[in-house]
This record gives structure tokens, sequence and C-alpha cells, in this order.
């Protein structure tokens, strides 16, 4: 049996076990009911967090889609609530807790997209699923999308009208989640729609440091062509040229110098340039 007939049976059979009739009843409604719940149905845990790691291929996908439309159906849906329950979200808890679809709020496509299931997101898109709902760790799908640098979801989700500009979560906005990664194309993609190079906030306050921490020079490079402010202040670390030094990227700072950053410019976590340097060897 080669990796991918494999991957397609046990992804037929977690998406078969949550599919059953019996979730239909929805979520536990305490501790001690969804605990029973796990008891009486030893393979719902395994199922529930196992199942899109045996989805990502595209026939895989294809192959599944009738299972997963049955679950997948509206996020008031009783076995998606139930299969949501049983999900153990690693970037929102270490630890799954019986309410956690109380609060997370998370929109039916952000998952597809943070897993790259390009076949089953679009599935969703053509049933007039919401692209632009915020919930989830990353703040919407698209930031979800850009993550695992998941091109085709990237690109179906920017297809079918998601906002580039849309603020939330951790990244903040999806300009910053793909200048994080540094993914050109994706980049590219957005300055294609307009997207604003110099909106501020959350995890590195703009995109440009968000490129510089992670020392992504070509994204830096391509950001500031684009009309992003080398000498902007803001965030954590107060400019993108800290941004690159705190974590050793010479090659970043060159080009940040080269393109007029301000190598006295005080500010940020470290206090300036040379600081953020020295502290990080």
């Amino acid at each position: 049996m080669t990796e991918s007939n494999a991957d397609e049976e046990i992804s037929r059979k977690c998406l078969t076990y949550l599919a059953y009739d019996d979730f239909n009843v929805g979520p536990g409604k305490s501790n001690a009911e969804f605990d029973f719940r796990l008891v009486d149905y030893p393979f719902l845990e395994y199922a529930a967090n196992s199942w899109f790691i045996h989805s990502r291929g595209e026939q895989v996908q294809r192959s599944v889609a009738y299972l997963f439309d049955k679950i997948w159906t509206t996020v008031e849906s009783p076995k998606y609530l139930s299969w949501y329950q049983a999900f153990c979200d690693k970037t929102i808890t270490s630890k799954r807790k019986y309410n956690a679809y109380q609060i997370t709020n998370t929109p039916i496509v952000y998952y597809p997209a943070l897993w790259g299931l390009h076949v089953l997101l679009e599935r969703l898109i053509i049933d007039d699923a919401n692209v632009n709902i915020q919930g989830g760790y990353y703040g919407q799908a698209l930031q979800a999308a850009s993550i695992n640098q998941n091109h085709k979801c990237f690109k179906l989700l920017l297809d079918h009208g998601a906002n580039v500009h849309a603020q939330g979560e951790y990244f903040g906005n999806a300009l910053q989640a793909f200048a994080s990664v540094g993914c050109e194309y994706m980049i590219k993609a957005l300055l294609d729609k307009n997207c604003r190079v110099a909106t501020e906030g959350c995890a590195y306050g703009n995109a440009l440091q968000a490129a510089s921490r992670s020392s992504h020079t070509g994204a830096t490079s391509m950001l500031i062509e684009a009309g992003a402010d080398v000498n902007a202040r803001g965030g954590p670390f107060g400019y993108a040229l800290q941004a690159a030094a705190s974590n050793g990227h010479e090659l970043t700072c060159e080009s940040l110098i080269n393109k007029g950053a301000l190598v006295n410019a005080k500010g940020g976590a470290f206090g300036s340039a040379l600081q953020a340097a020295s502290l990080n060897g």
C-alpha cells in the first residue's frame, strides 16, 4: 500500500467516524459529559485530531469530500461542533477544554485554509461561506493560509473577496503574516491588491519589521519599494534595523542601511541597533 493510499484510508475512516449520526446531538454540555463521550467513543479523539493530517493530498481530499460535507456544513451544525469539541487547537491551548468551541468562535473556512486543504476549502466557498469572518488564533482565513504558505488556499481566498486590509489577532493583518514567513509570491499578490504597507499593530509593529526580524531580505526590499518607510517607528523593536540586528541578520541589516535606515536611531526594546546586535552576539 502506498503512502497516499494509506492516507486516504485513514482519512476516510476518521471522517466516517466523525460523521456518525450519534454526534447529531451536538457537543457535551459539561466536562463530565464530554469525558464520558470520549470513553463511549474511543476513536473520537484520534479521528478529530488526525483526519486533516492524512487529507493534505489533492486526490485524498477529493475522495473524502462527501464525508467532509456531512460534518463541515456550518459552525453551528451539531456534528461540526462535536468535532470541534474533541479537537485540540495547539495554537490556542495545550489542553483541550469542553467549551473551547464556545470561546474561540472560529469561522468555518479557517482550518481548511490553515491546513492547506484547498479542495475542501473550495467546496465551502462554492457554498457561499464567508471568507472574511474574523476568528481563530491568526485572525482570519487569509492569515491562517499564510503561516504554512498554503498558496492554493491563499489564491482561492483572494480570488473570492478576502479583505487584504482586515485587522486582528496575532499578526494584525495578512501582509504582516506573509512578511514574517518571507513569502514573496504572496506579498506581491497583496501589493497588487493595493494592500497598505504602512499599517501598524500586533506582533511585529508593521510588515517591514516582520520581514526584518525573520531575515527575509527579499521581502524587506519589496516592501520598501512599495512605499514602506525604512525608518518607521513602532512595535517591540522600534525600527526595522533593530528587528534585523536583534537576530544577527547581517545581510538584512546591510540591505536596510543601504536603503537609508538610521543606524543611530534610539528606541525599542534594545535601545538601538548596536545594542540589539551586541546583546545577541
